[in-house]
Protein backbone atom coordinates (compact mmCIF):
# COMPACT_ATOMS: atom_id res chain seq x y z
CA UNK A 1 0.00 0.00 0.00
CA UNK A 2 0.95 3.36 -1.22
CA UNK A 3 -0.22 5.67 1.94
CA UNK A 4 -1.94 5.34 5.03
CA UNK A 5 -3.40 8.88 6.37
CA UNK A 6 -4.27 8.46 10.06
CA UNK A 7 -3.71 12.18 10.35
CA UNK A 8 -5.51 14.35 13.12
CA UNK A 9 -7.60 11.33 13.71
CA UNK A 10 -8.07 12.22 17.20
CA UNK A 11 -8.35 15.85 18.66
CA UNK A 12 -8.97 17.78 21.93
CA UNK A 13 -13.09 18.25 20.51
CA UNK A 14 -13.36 15.18 21.03
CA UNK A 15 -11.11 13.64 23.49
CA UNK A 16 -13.15 10.53 25.09
CA UNK A 17 -12.75 7.51 26.24
CA UNK A 18 -13.14 5.94 22.85
CA UNK A 19 -10.98 8.13 21.63
CA UNK A 20 -8.55 9.62 24.03
CA UNK A 21 -6.00 12.71 22.78
CA UNK A 22 -3.82 11.71 25.25
CA UNK A 23 -3.44 8.13 23.49
CA UNK A 24 -0.67 5.70 24.15
CA UNK A 25 -0.22 3.36 21.31
CA UNK A 26 -0.58 -0.36 22.28
CA UNK A 27 -0.29 -3.38 20.58
CA UNK A 28 -3.65 -4.08 19.86
CA UNK A 29 -4.50 -0.48 18.20
CA UNK A 30 -1.48 -1.44 16.26
CA UNK A 31 -2.27 -5.38 15.18
CA UNK A 32 -4.09 -4.32 11.96
CA UNK A 33 -1.76 -1.48 10.91
CA UNK A 34 1.61 -3.40 11.38
CA UNK A 35 0.54 -6.13 9.28
CA UNK A 36 0.58 -3.87 6.10
CA UNK A 37 3.31 -2.77 3.75
CA UNK A 38 3.11 0.93 4.32
CA UNK A 39 5.24 3.20 2.34
CA UNK A 40 4.06 6.54 3.24
CA UNK A 41 2.84 6.33 7.19
CA UNK A 42 0.72 9.87 8.82
CA UNK A 43 0.40 9.59 12.09
CA UNK A 44 0.41 13.23 12.74
CA UNK A 45 -1.51 15.37 15.42
CA UNK A 46 -3.15 12.74 17.04
CA UNK A 47 -2.15 13.45 20.80
CA UNK A 48 0.20 10.65 20.90
CA UNK A 49 2.17 10.72 24.46
CA UNK A 50 3.67 7.13 24.10
CA UNK A 51 3.46 3.80 23.04
CA UNK A 52 3.97 0.64 24.68
CA UNK A 53 6.28 -2.71 23.98
CA UNK A 54 5.78 -4.35 20.69
CA UNK A 55 3.34 -1.40 19.11
CA UNK A 56 4.40 1.36 17.59
CA UNK A 57 7.18 0.53 16.09
CA UNK A 58 6.57 -3.43 15.03
CA UNK A 59 5.59 -2.97 12.05
CA UNK A 60 5.86 -6.81 9.88
CA UNK A 61 7.58 -4.99 7.16
CA UNK A 62 9.64 -1.85 8.27
CA UNK A 63 11.11 -2.22 4.95
CA UNK A 64 8.47 -0.78 3.41
CA UNK A 65 8.45 2.24 5.12
CA UNK A 66 9.72 5.11 3.12
CA UNK A 67 8.10 8.66 5.25
CA UNK A 68 7.12 9.00 8.83
CA UNK A 69 5.09 11.81 10.07
CA UNK A 70 4.69 11.81 13.42
CA UNK A 71 4.19 15.42 13.82
CA UNK A 72 2.50 17.51 16.04
CA UNK A 73 2.32 14.99 18.95
CA UNK A 74 3.75 14.84 22.67
CA UNK A 75 5.53 12.37 21.76
CA UNK A 76 9.27 11.34 23.19
CA UNK A 77 10.79 9.16 20.44
CA UNK A 78 12.77 7.10 22.88
CA UNK A 79 13.97 6.56 25.79
CA UNK A 80 15.83 4.17 28.20
CA UNK A 81 13.22 1.74 28.10
CA UNK A 82 12.66 1.64 24.76
CA UNK A 83 15.68 2.59 22.68
CA UNK A 84 16.62 -0.96 21.66
CA UNK A 85 12.89 -1.35 20.17
CA UNK A 86 13.70 1.69 17.90
CA UNK A 87 16.86 1.23 17.12
CA UNK A 88 16.26 -2.04 16.06
CA UNK A 89 13.28 -0.65 14.07
CA UNK A 90 15.46 1.73 12.52
CA UNK A 91 17.73 -0.94 11.50
CA UNK A 92 15.33 -2.55 9.34
CA UNK A 93 13.98 0.39 7.81
CA UNK A 94 16.30 -0.02 4.93
CA UNK A 95 14.20 2.63 2.89
CA UNK A 96 13.56 5.40 4.99
CA UNK A 97 13.66 8.32 3.43
CA UNK A 98 12.10 10.91 5.77
CA UNK A 99 10.77 11.36 9.32
CA UNK A 100 8.95 14.66 11.02
CA UNK A 101 9.36 14.69 14.57
CA UNK A 102 7.98 18.46 14.05
CA UNK A 103 5.98 20.46 16.80
CA UNK A 104 6.43 17.46 19.70
CA UNK A 105 6.29 19.27 22.47
CA UNK A 106 7.81 16.82 25.97
CA UNK A 107 7.88 17.69 29.33
CA UNK A 108 7.76 15.69 32.64
CA UNK A 109 9.69 15.32 36.22
CA UNK A 110 12.54 12.74 36.06
CA UNK A 111 12.85 10.34 38.79
CA UNK A 112 15.98 11.56 40.40
CA UNK A 113 16.99 8.05 41.27
CA UNK A 114 17.30 6.88 37.60
CA UNK A 115 18.07 10.65 35.90
CA UNK A 116 21.35 11.07 34.15
CA UNK A 117 23.69 14.01 34.25
CA UNK A 118 23.18 16.91 31.13
CA UNK A 119 26.78 17.49 30.32
CA UNK A 120 27.64 16.79 27.03
CA UNK A 121 29.99 13.77 27.99
CA UNK A 122 28.82 11.07 25.69
CA UNK A 123 28.86 8.96 28.67
CA UNK A 124 25.69 11.01 30.24
CA UNK A 125 23.61 9.48 27.61
CA UNK A 126 24.01 5.79 29.25
CA UNK A 127 21.44 4.16 26.80
CA UNK A 128 19.11 6.80 25.58
CA UNK A 129 20.74 7.03 22.11
CA UNK A 130 19.00 6.48 18.53
CA UNK A 131 21.36 5.48 15.18
CA UNK A 132 19.02 6.99 12.20
CA UNK A 133 18.83 4.84 9.30
CA UNK A 134 21.37 5.28 7.12
CA UNK A 135 19.17 5.29 4.17
CA UNK A 136 17.49 9.34 6.03
CA UNK A 137 17.32 11.51 3.53
CA UNK A 138 14.76 14.16 5.30
CA UNK A 139 14.76 14.92 9.06
CA UNK A 140 12.34 17.55 10.38
CA UNK A 141 12.26 18.37 14.49
CA UNK A 142 11.58 21.99 13.99
CA UNK A 143 9.34 23.34 16.80
CA UNK A 144 9.93 20.64 18.99
CA UNK A 145 10.43 21.15 22.76
CA UNK A 146 11.58 18.27 24.51
CA UNK A 147 13.05 18.62 28.20
CA UNK A 148 13.69 15.62 29.61
CA UNK A 149 16.72 12.93 29.44
CA UNK A 150 19.33 13.67 27.10
CA UNK A 151 19.04 11.90 23.85
CA UNK A 152 21.40 11.64 21.43
CA UNK A 153 20.50 11.15 17.23
CA UNK A 154 23.22 9.58 15.86
CA UNK A 155 23.61 9.84 12.21
CA UNK A 156 26.46 7.18 10.85
CA UNK A 157 28.59 7.19 8.58
CA UNK A 158 27.70 6.87 4.67
CA UNK A 159 24.53 8.06 5.91
CA UNK A 160 22.37 10.18 2.91
CA UNK A 161 21.16 12.66 5.45
CA UNK A 162 20.89 16.16 3.24
CA UNK A 163 18.21 17.86 4.87
CA UNK A 164 17.91 19.04 8.56
CA UNK A 165 15.29 21.84 10.00
CA UNK A 166 15.55 22.33 13.82
CA UNK A 167 13.98 25.79 13.87
CA UNK A 168 12.52 26.91 16.97
CA UNK A 169 13.47 23.73 19.00
CA UNK A 170 14.71 23.73 22.54
CA UNK A 171 15.23 20.00 23.35
CA UNK A 172 17.90 17.99 25.45
CA UNK A 173 18.60 16.41 21.68
CA UNK A 174 21.60 16.24 20.65
CA UNK A 175 22.87 15.01 17.31
CA UNK A 176 26.42 13.38 16.75
CA UNK A 177 27.65 13.00 13.14
CA UNK A 178 30.00 10.80 12.21
CA UNK A 179 30.15 11.90 8.71
CA UNK A 180 28.82 15.53 7.38
CA UNK A 181 26.41 15.65 3.68
CA UNK A 182 23.99 18.24 4.68
CA UNK A 183 22.97 20.24 1.50
CA UNK A 184 19.83 22.00 3.52
CA UNK A 185 20.23 23.42 6.95
CA UNK A 186 17.75 25.50 8.79
CA UNK A 187 18.20 26.26 11.98
CA UNK A 188 15.93 29.49 12.18
CA UNK A 189 14.90 30.91 16.25
CA UNK A 190 17.67 29.27 17.61
CA UNK A 191 21.21 29.98 19.25
CA UNK A 192 23.31 30.47 16.49
CA UNK A 193 25.86 28.14 18.26
CA UNK A 194 23.61 25.35 18.26
CA UNK A 195 24.63 25.04 14.09
CA UNK A 196 27.86 26.23 14.06
CA UNK A 197 29.51 23.75 16.37
CA UNK A 198 28.17 21.10 14.18
CA UNK A 199 29.29 22.90 11.05
CA UNK A 200 32.62 23.18 12.65
CA UNK A 201 33.61 19.97 13.52
CA UNK A 202 34.06 19.61 9.85
CA UNK A 203 36.94 20.41 7.56
CA UNK A 204 34.46 21.16 4.50
CA UNK A 205 30.78 20.80 3.90
CA UNK A 206 28.69 20.46 0.80
CA UNK A 207 25.87 22.81 1.73
CA UNK A 208 23.57 24.70 -0.89
CA UNK A 209 20.86 26.40 1.62
CA UNK A 210 21.82 27.59 5.16
CA UNK A 211 19.37 29.45 7.24
CA UNK A 212 20.02 30.99 10.45
CA UNK A 213 17.52 33.70 11.43
CA UNK A 214 16.90 34.99 14.19
CA UNK A 215 20.34 33.18 15.69
CA UNK A 216 22.23 35.89 17.59
CA UNK A 217 24.56 35.85 14.98
CA UNK A 218 25.64 39.38 16.20
CA UNK A 219 27.13 37.34 19.52
CA UNK A 220 28.64 34.66 16.90
CA UNK A 221 30.72 37.93 14.74
CA UNK A 222 31.85 39.49 17.58
CA UNK A 223 33.16 36.09 18.88
CA UNK A 224 34.59 34.73 15.84
CA UNK A 225 34.85 37.28 12.82
CA UNK A 226 35.02 36.36 9.43
CA UNK A 227 36.04 32.74 11.10
CA UNK A 228 32.14 32.47 11.50
CA UNK A 229 31.55 32.21 7.84
CA UNK A 230 34.64 29.82 7.01
CA UNK A 231 31.81 26.80 6.48
CA UNK A 232 29.55 28.60 4.01
CA UNK A 233 32.28 28.12 1.13
CA UNK A 234 29.84 26.15 -0.75
CA UNK A 235 26.42 27.94 0.38
CA UNK A 236 24.67 29.07 -2.66
CA UNK A 237 21.81 30.57 -0.26
CA UNK A 238 21.76 31.93 2.79
CA UNK A 239 19.28 34.00 5.12
CA UNK A 240 20.61 35.46 7.97
CA UNK A 241 17.74 37.96 8.32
Amino acid sequence: MTTINFGHVSDLTIDSDDFPYALIITSDIMKNLKSICIENLDLSQNGIVDYKHGSLFSFDYPECLKHLSLKGNRLLLAYIKNHEEINTFFSKALQLKSLDYSYNVVNFVIDHEHSLTSDSNDKSYGDSHVILPPSLTKLDISFTIVNTLPLLFIVPKNNNLTYLDISYTNTTITMLFVELRLETFISAGTRYSLGWRKLDRFQETNLKKLVLKDATLTDGIETYGNRFFNKCQSVESLDIS
